[in-house]
């Protein structure tokens, strides 16, 4: 911590030097001279700060003990916030100005965590009825400061374990607000949060936690990331012995240790054990993340290690990661449940998602519910048509677009292997009564779609049209009044779609194909 805290200090009197010569060669000195004393009374804090090095303890009550350390930690990063608020060259808006003075009132309330692990649960008890988020940046001279809140209300039952019917009625309210600052500066960085967890235990009775926390910033290269992403534990810890590595290292994103083992399902349980945070947010590009959405496309990932994967994504499911979190300032943001496709068995049934969603009720970005969001993946299958089926999934539902699972699977070209499971998923909703006049909002039928593909599709291939009209005549319906206005003209190649192909879609029914004799 004395390592930040000295680095915060060099800048302070770097940049105030550097102010009073420009003033002085200038003859000009009435802003620095207005600004030296908020930058002095930053530097009385951090001095003040420095002393939590040699505290003993971790954590302490700061009602229930009398402790000196514990207080000077609350006044001194009360003073931090203030005298950086008053700070008349930082541009900070007025909302992040707000929740730096609310955070300044409400750090140090009760407990006071000091570079200690994170032991506390993050399962959340009832069902999410309303969550809100934003964060917030400012560069205020020294480095770069950012502050999230997160606000929700859970509404729990008699029948859970907790009674909350009294003055809340069983609407509960949780805040979490997260402050993160990072010194400029070319040499090796480190970075101070503080977190501020409030949590109503029971209606009108809240738990507060408060954490202190300076976390070294390392090139995304080092050592320790590379050992834990190729999940060995045993050097791990030996880096940890030698004082080389820290649980709390993390890269200039801002990742923890925890993004970089989510190929290691042991590596992932290890560090969740040692008390990782499921839901620190990075950022990159201009975007914020966590880490059970951190750079994967589960569409062109190895089922062998799409597994091993998944098997980190429940790990961090079951210790509370929140998984419909999308970043508060990007409206292109994906969630969890947008981007991850192999979510029924580990999310949905397993009861892991339920606080936050309703199987039925949740829509993705796009609009799209969990079926609907399921009709778009290549790697579709009856049995997953039939599971989500069974769970209450409506065949008939529409996107925002108008589009139902026909539209959908009409929509995409699948890979020559799955060419047999879309057509078995297209007569299984014909079969179960799915319309195959309907439209959507602009007017298309999924046969206007798989035959032209708006007038595009069939210049290049045949395919979907094909695998279409077998999917009709499989579930009973008659070709020539879908193909009335689309004539078939048969195309084949060699590998994407060949002859050998298109007779495979109508096996044990050549003789009722009634173009089967069609030439190129």
């Amino acid at each position: 911590m004395r390592s930040l805290l000295n680095e915060i200090k060099d800048l302070v009197v770097s940049e105030g030097k550097a102010t009073r010569d420009a003033s002085a060669s200038n003859n000009v000195g009435s802003d620095s001279t207005r600004n030296e004393p908020q930058s002095s009374a930053i530097l009385e804090s951090i001095e003040r700060l420095g002393a939590l090095i040699n505290a003993k303890r971790e954590s302490c009550n700061v009602y229930a003990e009398e402790d000196d350390l514990a207080d000077s930690a609350i006044d001194d990063l009360q003073d931090l916030l203030t005298a950086i608020r008053r700070e008349k060259h930082c541009k900070i808006e007025k909302e992040m100005l707000d929740g730096l003075r609310r955070f300044s009132r409400s750090f140090g309330q009760y407990e006071v965590s000091i570079n200690s692990r994170n032991n506390g649960s993050r399962q959340v008890t009832g069902r999410i009825l309303d969550q809100e988020r934003t964060h917030k940046q400012a560069d205020i001279g020294l480095g770069q400061m950012s502050l999230m809140i997160h606000k929700r209300k859970r509404r729990v039952s008699t029948d859970d374990e907790r009674d909350t019917t009294g003055l809340a009625k069983g609407h509960l309210t949780d805040y979490n607000m997260s402050l993160t600052f990072l010194p400029n500066g070319n040499r090796n960085h480190h970075m101070l949060m503080a977190t501020i967890t409030q949590r109503e235990i029971l209606a009108g009775s809240i738990a507060s936690i408060s954490q202190l926390q300076v976390n070294r910033v390392l090139p995304s290269n080092s050592p320790v990331f590379k050992l834990v992403k190729q999940g060995k534990i045993e050097e791990l810890c030996q880096l940890f012995q030698s004082g080389k590595a820290s649980l709390r290292d993390h890269d200039e994103t801002g990742s923890s240790l925890l993004f970089y083992s989510l190929e290691q399902p042991e590596m992932c349980k290890f560090l969740l054990e040692e008390g990782l945070d499921v839901d620190h947010v990075a950022y990159e590009k201009g975007a914020l993340f966590t880490p059970e959405v951190y750079g994967w496309d589960d569409t062109v990932i190895p089922d062998q290690h799409l597994k091993r994967i998944n098997a980190c994504r429940k790990l961090l499911l079951n210790a509370g990661a929140v998984p419909t979190y999308k970043d508060p300032n990007n409206e292109g943001s994906k969630s969890f449940l947008d981007t991850v496709q192999d979510t029924i068995d580990f999310a949905w049934n397993s009861g892991l998602v339920s606080p936050f969603a309703s199987f039925r009720d949740w829509t993705n970005y796009e609009g799209m519910s969990t079926f609907l969001n399921a009709c778009t993946h290549f790697k579709i299958s009856v049995d997953i048509l039939k599971h989500l089926v069974a769970m209450g999934a409506n065949i008939h539902d529409r996107s925002s677009k108008g589009e139902m699972c026909l539209h959908l699977l009409v929509n995409h070209t699948p890979p020559e292997t799955e060419i047999i499971a879309r057509l078995e998923c297209l007569a299984y909703l014909l079969q179960q009564g799915a319309d195959p006049y309907a439209r959507d909002n602009e007017g298309n039928t999924p046969s206007s779609i798989a035959y032209s593909m708006m007038g595009h599709r069939d210049t290049i291939d045949g395919t979907l049209g094909d695998v279409w009209d077998a999917a009709l005549h499989t579930s009973g319906f008659n070709l020539s009044h879908f193909r009335k206005t689309f004539r078939r003209r048969p195309r084949y190649d060699y590998s994407f779609y060949t002859r050998q192909m298109f007779e495979e879609l109508w096996r044990g029914r050549e003789d009722q194909c009634p173009y089967w004799d069609d030439e190129p």
